[in-house]
């Protein structure tokens, strides 16, 4: 788990959230790339950018959900997909 001070800009982190599988009630564990722009010299907020979007201002409350090391591929599969994290 991240923390503000552990961070530092350009950084890469990663966070692993629950996504739908296309038009269906199957979802999957997604994983996603986080990009560190920027980090308030108070240790308040960061500016980081998700799948090459915009940098936004992210909390400590959504930092401490991100990931520092890049999780292992799982074990299984759903009904033969991508790897679901």
């Amino acid at each position: 788990m991240a923390t503000i001070s552990k961070l530092q800009p350009g950084q890469t982190v990663y966070t692993v959230e629950r996504q739908k599988m296309g038009n269906t009630t199957i979802s999957i564990g997604a994983l996603i790339e986080i990009h560190i722009t920027e980090i308030d010299p108070e240790g308040q907020w960061v500016m980081a950018s998700r799948r090459g979007r915009p940098a936004r201002k992210y909390r400590e409350s959504d930092v401490k959900k991100w990931r520092v090391s890049k999780p292992a591929e799982p074990k299984r599969m759903v009904f033969g997909s991508t790897p679901s994290y």
